[in-house]
């Protein structure tokens, strides 16, 4: 059974168990904040300096050769347009951790280089041979 039919909630749950596990396994020391209220689900202890990490489940796009993911949170609440209100993680996120169940493999990018709304990390090379500006997949895998 694959990540395609099951909630939200519980890809989540899977994501952030792939990544604490992962972390660990590379001698990290990890922590988990209390509650669901902070903008990161796991801290990573760096001799005393936490680096927080918000866990993202990515997806791969076969056709375009790339895996996305979300670089921000929807709420329900909406904006005066009555479009939904959408965060971005500047300043309260300083990595994504990225897990794309299709590819089972796991990215850590940091927030400063992923684009506002959606991260796209490049699995293939562009069919135009395009580098500048793009994020390679291989530089961010853990």
């Amino acid at each position: 059974m694959g990540l395609l039919g099951i909630t939200t909630v519980r890809k989540g749950h899977v994501t952030e168990t792939k990544l604490l596990s992962r972390l660990t396994e590379l001698g990290h020391y990890c922590l988990i904040p209390w509650g669901n209220d902070r903008r990161y689900d796991i801290a990573v202890d760096n001799d005393g300096k936490l680096e927080r990490i918000q866990c993202k489940t990515g997806r791969y796009n076969q056709k375009k050769g790339i895996v996305e993911f979300p670089t921000v949170s929807t709420y329900h609440a909406r904006n005066s347009d009555g479009s939904h209100i959408r965060k971005g993680y500047h300043g309260e996120a300083d990595y994504f951790g990225v897990y794309c169940p299709e590819l089972q493999t796991i990215y850590l990018v940091p927030v400063s280089v992923a684009a506002r709304g959606y991260g796209v990390l490049r699995v293939v090379p562009s069919k135009n041979g395009q580098v500048k500006g793009v994020l390679l997949a291989d530089d961010y895998i853990l």
